[in-house]
């Protein structure tokens, strides 16, 4: 359907060849949104409302394999972004909200510390998962202790918190962790896997809070997007949802169904509509 695409996310192979999908481009309707780096699991690229009805992920120098691909997006309505309503301008409840961006993130704080795993580590730019090379945090207690990691971010209204596990080892104590703003919880992270993003769906806040429970907290980087400024409302006409002052009608930001995936060629019984069918299992032989 014609939406807005806020972001595409992308679930890379597991079982072997994760570096192929590194440098893969991907277009909304010809326009590209972004690059993706790396051979993570999940990739995920902003498009920052690019106007569409269409994805293509283009792959010029290897093997294109995708696992699944999601697509996330406001529906409906007129290709104008911005201006009174939509993902920025001036919302009927009150204030002023700007486009969604990073939040700069500061005051990181933990509720203990252990083998030198600072707080600071989880805000430095530095997503590196290895331990050894000092950019994760690392709680002093085990689970039943409460352990806990907070950073404060001017007032804004929250889309999502992006957080980087670690990677040279026990990389499955994050799963069950969960994700507060402002003491209002976004969700939990599942698995083991290197990042995890987790929808605040515009919970309004200045403080992300990050607790986990049955295990050692460790986290090598945490990221929060949203909208600055005003007014504690969500909704209505402007924000995330509502009417835009540039025609149209936009609901709230959600996971778009994707059908017809085609592709430019099929190896290996790699049909195009595995990308869409539900299923992120990174590994090739379970289909």
């Amino acid at each position: 359907p014609s939406s807005r695409v806020s972001r595409v996310v992308v679930y890379n192979r597991q079982d072997c060849c994760q570096g192929r999908i590194n440098g893969a481009q991907v277009f909304i309707n010809g326009r590209r949104c972004g690059t993706l780096h790396g051979a993570g699991r999940m990739h995920v690229v902003s498009c920052h409302g690019i106007h569409g009805n269409r994805v293509k992920i283009v792959n010029n120098h290897s093997y294109l394999t995708l696992c699944e691909v999601k697509v996330y997006g406001q529906r409906g309505g007129h290709s104008g972004w911005g201006g009174h309503g939509g993902w920025g301008g001036h919302s009927n409840r009150g204030g002023h909200y700007g486009s969604v961006r990073q939040l700069h993130l500061r005051n990181a704080h933990q509720s203990s510390i252990g083998w030198n795993g600072q707080p600071h580590r989880a805000i430095d730019g530095n997503i590196d998962g290895n331990y050894g090379r000092r950019s994760c945090t690392h709680s002093r207690f085990a689970g039943g202790h409460n352990n806990w990691w907070s950073a404060s971010f001017p007032s804004s209204r929250v889309s999502r918190v992006v957080v980087y596990n670690r990677q040279d080892c026990c990389r499955g104590r994050i799963n069950g962790a969960q994700v507060f703003i402002n003491g209002r919880r976004c969700g939990t992270l599942h698995g083991a896997g290197r990042v995890h993003v987790v929808s605040c769906h515009g919970i309004h806040g200045n403080r992300v809070r990050i607790v986990n429970n049955h295990s050692y907290l460790t986290l090598c980087e945490v990221k929060v997007y949203g909208q600055r400024g005003g007014h504690s409302g969500w909704g209505g006409n402007g924000g995330w949802g509502g009417h835009s002052n540039q025609g149209g009608h936009y609901g709230s930001v959600s996971q778009l169904h994707l059908r017809n995936a085609h592709q430019s060629s099929i190896g290996w019984n790699g049909q195009p509509h595995r990308a869409i069918d539900g299923n992120i299992d990174g590994n090739y032989g379970r289909r």
